[in-house]
Parts: structure tokens; C-alpha cells; sequence
């Protein structure tokens, strides 16, 4: 595979690669047409988490990849593992930062054992957390976090 640098780049490759349109896609989705072509030509540059989870999901394909690029683009092993397991697993391999924390949660949903609306919510706070400035201080606040949000939504 090709070096894939933008989303569009990434979405337009995943589209083909599951052998499906935009049609389609719009369809099930419920994502405009003239949306996704917006995507796929960057003239509007990456659509929010919530959007990028309905492709990522429509498409069977890894979210974290289609953001960033980043990562394996195909969803590891979909089988689901008994709840205890799961839990036992993210406790184990969980770092102590929250963004680790949230990140394991991440793949969790990846392995399909939480719902799209809590992996939408986990990604819109480990997003949040990566645009805190720790050099100036190891304590967020927590209205720093509801500041930093709040100027995400209205971009």
C-alpha cells in the first residue's frame, strides 16, 4: 500500500478497497454525498469523530488509522472475549496516564466491546487531553479540559 497522507486519501483508499460508492455509503450512513466527496478532496479537511466513526464502522476498517494514518488499517479479531476477560485485559496492558487509559479503551471498541457512542465520547476527551500544553504543568484543570472542548466545537 501506498503512502496514504491525508483522510481523503485514506477514505477514498478504504472505499475501493471494500469495493463500495459514496452511493452507498450516503445511504447507510447518512452522510451526504457532497460530504464525503468533501472529505475525500480535502477542501474540508477531516470530518468530526462522530462522522469518522460511522465511515470507520461502515467500512470495517481500524478509526484510529483513518484519523491519523497511523496503525494497522484493518480491525483486529472481532471475537469478543467474556466481559471479565475484557476487563482483566484492560486493567493489565492500561498505563497510568488517562490517555493511556483511554486509548486501551480504544481498542477495546476496536475488538468491538463498547458501544460507538462511548468510543465517540473516549475520543473527543483523548483529544482533548492531547491538546493540553504539559510543559508549562503537570495538573490539568478541569476547566482548562471544558475551555479546550468547548473551542473544539465551534471550529
Amino acid at each position: 500500500m501506498e503512502k496514504l497522507v491525508t483522510y481523503g486519501e485514506r477514505l477514498e483508499w478504504a472505499i475501493s478497497k471494500r469495493n463500495t460508492s459514496a452511493a452507498e455509503i450516503s445511504k447507510k450512513t447518512k452522510i451526504s454525498k457532497s460530504s464525503l466527496s468533501q472529505y475525500i478532496s480535502g477542501s474540508t479537511g477531516a470530518p468530526r469523530n462522530t462522522t469518522s466513526a460511522k465511515l470507520a464502522n461502515f467500512l470495517n476498517i481500524n478509526q484510529y488509522w483513518l484519523d491519523t494514518g497511523q496503525g494497522d488499517w484493518q480491525i483486529p479479531d472481532t471475537t469478543p472475549e467474556p466481559q471479565n476477560e475484557a476487563v482483566t485485559s484492560l486493567l493489565e496492558s492500561s498505563s497510568p496516564s488517562v490517555i493511556g487509559l483511554m486509548e486501551n479503551l480504544r481498542d477495546m471498541e476496536k475488538n468491538h466491546k463498547l458501544t460507538p457512542e462511548l468510543v465517540s465520547l473516549l475520543n473527543a476527551t483523548i483529544d482533548t487531553f492531547r491538546k493540553v500544553d504539559t510543559t508549562q504543568t503537570m495538573q490539568v484543570d478541569i476547566d482548562d479540559l471544558v475551555k479546550i472542548s468547548e473551542e473544539d466545537s465551534r471550529e
